[in-house]
């Protein structure tokens, strides 16, 4: 089950009504979810439609002799140029759901339809959604043709992208959606005769750091989310067909959901429809933390309290408190309220501090020296108390990262993939020119040890 938050968790249906559905999931039991919060279901056993259904570590996947990290199911690398593709046989129609992040600037590539049979990326293969600075944009080249669009601006604070594409390779055309349904961009190139779709995926990490989070393949029949009325439910069957209906409910006792066409009510077996789903959502209110476990269930909402084994959260779909256990638990996410965003813009210069072997981002106070302390006070980011640092203690507070020099003849110009396109097709983003540095004549070396740039005026 798919909420509206991008929330998700495994369970069987049990009752629908208009106000809620009631799920016995895995991991929390009988469970009451706000019916308007539901985006999609769709059955994990026995479902045509589905193609591949989440990740499962490095299964089915070849690393070309680079290093990828599994963590749980998912896969991570930080290896620069590092290569991971597999055959996943997409159909000619497919809907394609990824979710990436990054701790840094991200510079990767995510090639959909993909010749899984190819040991170095090419830029004629495939459907191709890359970094070009800031910006995301999706690109398909042959050799006297290419089209391109931008899908999303990734500005520094943004960590992660999750979005649903729906490819037809038949028709030679790409369309891209943000998670709750926005079209983020779409581009049509004509298959070229003689070639053959492609099945498989790819992705190159170019620089930095960059995660796989989630990957769900289906068949498409050609409709996009955004067709579906609101108020409505389509439910995909078995038979590769779509019924558009206005929900009426689950009946428990013969395994059959109810929806309302016209003013007839239908029925259809749970064993007939593979998934249903809602159009895009309203916009879902930030919330304060995401817990993620071990086989890929997220859960949002507001982190209640921590015991001893395990972590009591508030879901506001979900009408009962949840107990995850610990050992479960993935990784928590935590997102900072507005006020709590404000309060930092508010504050001083941001820089790290290294100290004792930590590293704190955060910045300098005002702080007055005594017997212990020193007068430097430190607020890391995102705490609520600061600290002042004692006065015997050695460390350094760096506010910009020196660049490191490169030898002249060392230096290469690292190619920047489709950048003809995007200069061609696109308006370049709007960024910042880079900061000049001032130029200056002189160095003054004090006995010190320290270092003094400067222009000499007189002596």
């Amino acid at each position: 089950m798919e909420l509206a938050s991008g929330d998700m968790f495994t369970g069987r249906l049990l009752q629908w009504n208009d106000e809620h559905l009631e799920i016995d999931s895995v991991h929390f039991g009988v469970v009451h979810v706000k019916a308007e919060s539901v985006r999609r279901i769709y059955r994990l056993t026995e479902n045509p439609l589905l193609v591949y259904s989440g990740l499962t570590g490095v299964a089915g996947w070849n690393v070309h002799d680079t290093e990828w990290r599994e963590d749980g199911p998912f896969l991570e690398t930080s290896q620069d140029d590092a290569k991971i593709s597999g055959d996943f046989q997409i159909p000619d129609k497919a809907m394609i759901e990824f979710e990436l992040s990054w701790p840094q600037k991200p510079n990767f590539a995510l090639v959909l339809g993909a010749d899984p049979d190819l040991k170095e990326d090419k830029r004629q293969d495939g459907w191709r959604l890359e970094m070009w600075d800031q910006l995301l944009g999706v690109l398909r080249e042959h050799k006297d043709i290419a089209d391109v669009d931008r899908v999303a601006m990734i500005l520094p604070s943004v960590k992660r992208v999750h979005l649903i594409a729906y490819l037809d390779q038949l028709e030679g055309s790409i369309q891209i959606f943000t998670a709750d349904g926005s079209p983020a961009g779409k581009i049509s190139v004509p298959p070229v005769e003689g070639t053959k779709p492609g099945r498989g995926i790819r992705i190159v990490n170019r620089h930095g750091t960059i995660r796989l989070e989630r990957l769900r393949i289906a068949r498409w029949n050609g409709q996009l989310p955004t067709s579906i009325p609101k108020g409505e439910i389509a439910y995909h069957l078995a038979d590769g067909t779509t019924q558009l209906g206005i929900p009426q409910g689950f009946d428990a006792d013969t395994r059959e959901y109810m929806f309302k066409v016209g003013d007839d009510v239908k029925r259809s077996s749970e064993a007939d429809v593979v998934m249903s789903e809602r159009g895009p959502p309203e916009a879902v209110e930030a919330r304060s933390m995401a817990t993620m476990l071990q086989d890929g269930t997220r859960l949002s909402g507001q982190l209640e309290r921590v015991e001893a084994a395990s972590l009591v959260v508030q879901c506001p779909d979900i009408s009962e408190a949840l107990t995850i256990p610990q050992i479960g638990v993935r990784a928590l996410v935590m997102s900072p309220t507005a006020a709590e965003k404000a309060a930092e813009e508010g504050s001083g210069r941001p820089g790290r501090l290294t100290i004792d072997g930590q590293n704190l981002a955060g910045w300098l106070i005002d702080g007055k020296k005594t017997d212990e302390a020193a007068c430097f006070v430190w607020q890391p980011k995102t705490s609520r108390t600061s600290s002042a640092i004692k006065s015997r203690a050695a460390g350094e507070i760096v506010y910009r990262e020196a660049r490191k020099a490169v030898p002249v003849e060392q230096a290469q110009v690292r190619e920047r993939p489709g950048a003809n396109f995007l200069d061609i097709f696109l308006q370049k983003a709007n960024t910042p020119p880079a900061e000049r540095a001032t130029t200056v004549d002189h160095n003054i070396h004090l006995r010190s040890g320290d270092i003094i740039p400067c222009n000499v005026l007189s002596i």
